[in-house]
């Protein structure tokens, strides 16, 4: 067995940098660039391209590196789901805002909003949720068992991050009643089903918040820790890859329902 090994090439310094001229473009490059991450196995030889920036090594010696990422984006703290290596990313590719659940507090709102006013090479605002999600499990066992699960209950900072969610955990269970009826919470299998879904619908809803917001177009999507692929669910399956942000509540329920449809209840 040949071990894996990834070796950089560094791109040619006298070359432009290319960056995405708009956020299909943008949204393109970090599509294709998970596709390659999760693609990668434990064996054999990878060679990536990057730019000499991608190591902190200005293209002109003596300056300083311009900051011109691509996409601002939202993910977990989880330190399971590294932004910039999920996504085939480097150093200055990647505006960066990572908070517990991937809630928009204030902070992180304020943070999106600079990227949009003071970064022009910002062309989208994307937000990652995660599989097996900390912050969701505890919003969805406080949705369960509101009188006996009290862990955030004893830490103010961490009660806000699990009643942001909520409102997201109560939307899965209403899709997952209608699609599966109201005897579906007796499943052995219900609770890890609506953490699922309630997953989707965070990652979803704060997409949503954002683009009222944020003068970009905003995409989202679930990183998965098992296969590495990022996407939402589809009818036929895991659609891959980010997503545009629902545009309606509609859409959102639309969205839910499909994802519903794929549990085995």
């Amino acid at each position: 067995m040949t071990p894996h090994r990834t070796v950089f090439t560094i791109a040619d310094p006298t070359a432009p940098r290319q960056r995405p001229s708009d956020a299909s473009a943008a949204i393109e490059i970090m599509n294709s660039g998970n596709a390659a991450y999760a693609g990668r196995g434990t064996e054999g030889t990878y060679e990536v391209t990057v730019d000499p920036e991608a190591f902190g090594v200005p293209r002109t010696p003596g300056t300083t590196i311009r900051q011109e990422p691509l996409a601002a984006t939202l993910s977990c703290s989880d330190a399971r789901v590294p932004m910039e290596q999920l996504f085939g990313r480097f150093t200055n590719d990647l505006f960066v805002t990572r908070v517990a659940g991937n809630v928009p507090s204030p902070d992180v709102i304020g943070s999106l909003q600079f990227a949009e006013s003071y970064l022009p090479s910002v062309k989208a605002i994307v937000v990652v949720g995660h599989s097996s999600c900390g912050a969701v499990t505890a919003a969805v066992d406080s949705v369960l068992k509101p009188t006996t699960h009290v862990a955030s209950l004893d830490n103010p900072e961490l009660g806000n991050i699990v009643a942001t969610i909520i409102p997201s955990v109560r939307m899965s269970v209403s899709a997952i009643t209608e699609v599966h009826g109201s005897h579906a919470s007796e499943s052995a299998s219900y609770r890890t089903s609506l953490i699922d879904v309630g997953i989707l619908a965070n990652a979803a809803v704060t997409a949503m918040a954002l683009a009222e917001q944020i003068d970009r177009e905003v995409f989202f999507g679930v990183y998965d820790l098992s296969t590495r692929l990022v996407g939402i669910p589809g009818p036929d399956g895991t659609r891959g890859g980010l997503h545009s942000a629902p545009g309606t509540e509609a859409d959102l329920r639309a969205l839910l329902s499909t994802a519903a449809r794929a549990l085995s209840l």
